[in-house]
Order: structure tokens, then C-alpha cells, then sequence
């Protein structure tokens, strides 16, 4: 019996570990729908009914996130006479107060933008006609025999126009390093 237990807690722990990385990936439904099953057949696990809650309230039901509270807190105090954690009272609050935190996602994860620039070339002088050129448009190659600090104009004009492109800034060479001049 103490080796099915201690099985069972460790498959509980994956789940509330799943269930965190999930909500983090934007996965909130399917997160509402794993634990309902889950706090079915363990009613008394705090950590499964707050990944619940927020669950619930980012996939815009926040009155089942209530509810799930109300559910846990009853059946704590006629099992164990006590109250749930913290933490709960906490998310519970939020729930009331409308935290933003706690309001509906769309589904999607945060987009990771690329910001693949080397550092600036020191020192670049020259080649104003070509940063003028580069400057108005909006994707740009630069190709010319190596050596002759075609790399070195494109990072630094890069750097020159990045707040003109704050979502993606990327350099792509032929396969050779960028070196500096």
C-alpha cells in the first residue's frame, strides 16, 4: 500500500507540473478539462484545484472557478475542518476583483521574436549613400565579394533602423561568421 501511494503522489505531482508548463503554454481548456477529472477522484488536492481556477478563468469562466473553490472549501472543512490555503483565498480574491491577470487568454503561447543581431561594428564609418538605401526598405540584401565589409554595413545599418522593426530583427549570412572590420 505504501508503494501505491507514493506512486500516486508522484503521478499527482507530473500532473500539477503538466498542468502549470500547459496553462504557461496557453493550453488553458484542456487544462480545465484534465483536472475536472482529476479533483473528481482527488478532492482534497489544493495544488490540482488552483491550476483549476486559473485554468477556468483564463478559458473565461470565472464563475466555475468560484464554484471549484466553494466545492473544495466544503469538502475540506467536512473532511478535515479546515479552510483551504492561502494561495486559494488569494486566487479566490482575484477571482472576485477581476484580477487581469486571471481574465481569458486566447489559446496561443507568447510568440518568441528572434533578435538574432551580432553587436555593432565600433568604429563604422562611412557608406552613408548605402545606410540611406537600406533605410528605405523594408528587407534588404547585401551581397558583394568577401572582405569588402558588406557583413559589417548590414549589422550596423541593422542596429542603425531597429526601432523601426521591433518585432523581428535577424541577420542571415551565407554560412561565414560575421567578423568585425
Amino acid at each position: 500500500m505504501a508503494r501505491l501511494d507514493e506512486l500516486t503522489e508522484r503521478r499527482l505531482a507530473t500532473v500539477e507540473r503538466w498542468a502549470q508548463a500547459a496553462l504557461a503554454a496557453g493550453r488553458h481548456h484542456d487544462v480545465a478539462a484534465e483536472l475536472r477529472r482529476e479533483v473528481a477522484t482527488h478532492p482534497l488536492r489544493e495544488r490540482l484545484y488552483e491550476h483549476w481556477m486559473h485554468a477556468l478563468c483564463r478559458a473565461g469562466r470565472p464563475a466555475d472557478a468560484l464554484a471549484a473553490y466553494e466545492r473544495l472549501h466544503a469538502e475540506m472543512a467536512a473532511e478535515l475542518g479546515v479552510a483551504p490555503g492561502q494561495a486559494l483565498a488569494d486566487l479566490r480574491a482575484g477571482v472576485l476583483a477581476d484580477d487581469p491577470v486571471l481574465r481569458p487568454r486566447d489559446g496561443r503561447a507568447p510568440a518568441v521574436l528572434p533578435r538574432q543581431l551580432p553587436p555593432d561594428v565600433a568604429g563604422f564609418t562611412g557608406r552613408a549613400e548605402e545606410i540611406d538605401r537600406l533605410a528605405r526598405v523594408p528587407v534588404a540584401v547585401v551581397a558583394g565579394p568577401g572582405g569588402i565589409g558588406e557583413s559589417a554595413l548590414a549589422v550596423h545599418a541593422a542596429h542603425l533602423m531597429a526601432h523601426r522593426f521591433p518585432d523581428v530583427r535577424t541577420l542571415i549570412t551565407r554560412g561565414r561568421p560575421v567578423r568585425r572590420p
